[in-house]
């Protein structure tokens, strides 16, 4: 009597385990069609723009709208910089310059701003962003 109900347990919790793999399993045709589509497009490529706090007069860098781009603002002594009108600050040194890693998505002029820790702010530059 005791076999019998063990048997028909493990026969019970092999139906379930059956009909479980079934239910969350994909339809064929299905599989893998969200990686495909994530890999039929390369990442656009990264463009290196570099502007430097205090030159005269303010230097003006260009992009295009869906462009990569690492903004890296260099800076003459301690403080801040970043684009304001995106709401982007880093900190920065002269040897360590405030990087912006973007992704660019709407035209227009972005100002770039110096905040040294000691002094008055002082324009870094523009990011002009151009539609494609």
């Amino acid at each position: 009597m005791q076999r019998r109900r063990l048997l028909l347990a493990i026969a019970l919790i092999a139906a379930l385990a059956a009909l479980a793999a079934t239910v969350a399993a994909p339809p064929r045709g299905e599989r893998g069609r969200s990686d495909e589509r994530a890999e039929s497009r390369p990442p656009p490529p990264t463009t290196d723009l570099e502007l430097r706090a205090g030159r005269r007069p303010p230097q003006r860098v260009n992009a295009r709208v869906g462009e990569h781009v690492l903004v890296r603002i260099a800076v003459p002594e301690p403080g801040e910089a970043g684009f304001e009108d995106m709401g982007l600050t880093d900190t920065a040194t002269p040897r360590a310059p405030a990087t912006f890693d973007l992704l660019l998505e709407r035209p227009g002029d972005h100002p770039a701003t110096f905040r040294p820790a000691e002094g008055r702010p002082k324009p870094a530059g523009t990011l002009v962003v151009r539609p494609r």
